[in-house]
């Protein structure tokens, strides 16, 4: 019985055509994290726009002005809203050094902590901004709802903290994926982006570096790869950062 079987030139198209599939493949998924660190760095400076025609407008920071219930637009108890406390920072940790997580949870619907829900509350109730819910319980807190999501994963979170990362003091804009649910963690893959994403937004808004510049990152342990050395080691694609912005 004659076998037949597959001849070079076959075995060359086969080949080419498998490789043209894997190409177009690694292409599409470079678009997609293109897309995605664009839609990062729009929507980072989105909020700051936000933020300065808010006060420019009412004269206070947004989840910090003492008079939101009687100058915002539904600011009310149906829809969750109240005051801040006036001081120019957003809530959770003040005052207070590297506040632990599980102290701000269990006070995350009071005053000063309050303030990092009602920052987004205030502005999307004065159309500045949107991609929460307007009546979302800050008691119930969840990306989407009471604070931005991410195209990566988690979402933002914008508070006053005054030892973040390199030693920066003010309100910072967060780039998490567990924060509002539980203690963050050094576990390594639990974060919002990786390092090699981190290193492509960061060259793109600021200086590239983890520990320098308006745009930071860090993650607790220090091999995780978004600040060992100052630097992000950019082959390691677990999503090991948080990243920050000095608001």
């Amino acid at each position: 019985m004659k076998k037949n079987g597959f001849t070079l030139v076959e075995l060359a198209i086969v080949m080419t055509i498998i490789g043209l599939l894997i190409g177009g493949i690694l292409k599409a998924q470079s678009m997609v994290e293109n897309a995605k660190i664009t839609r990062t760095i729009n929507t980072v400076e989105s909020f700051k726009v936000a933020i300065i025609s808010f006060r420019d407008k009412y004269g206070g920071i947004p989840g910090d002005m003492v008079n939101a219930t009687t100058r915002l637009p539904n600011c009310n108890a149906s829809f969750f809203c109240s005051n801040g406390n006036g001081n120019d920072k957003l809530g959770q940790s003040e005052d207070v050094d590297n506040i632990a997580w599980s102290t701000f949870l269990a006070n995350k619907d009071v005053l000063p902590n309050l303030e990092t829900v009602m920052v987004w509350k205030h502005l999307v109730l004065s159309n500045y901004l949107s991609g929460v819910n307007p009546s979302s319980n800050p008691a119930n807190p969840g990306w989407g709802e009471t604070h931005p999501a991410s195209t990566f994963a988690g979402g933002f979170e914008l508070f006053y903290d005054p030892y973040t990362t390199a030693g920066a003091t003010g309100n910072f804009l967060r780039l998490s994926n567990d924060g509002l649910t539980r203690t963050v963690s050094g576990t390594n893959g639990t974060a919002a982006v990786s390092p090699m994403l981190a290193s492509k937004i960061d060259r793109k808004m600021d200086d590239g570096l983890p520990l320098s510049g308006f745009m930071m990152a860090n993650y607790g342990v220090r091999t995780d790869g978004c600040n060992l050395d100052s630097e992000y080691r950019e082959t390691d694609s677990r999503n090991n950062c948080i990243l920050f912005w000095v608001y």
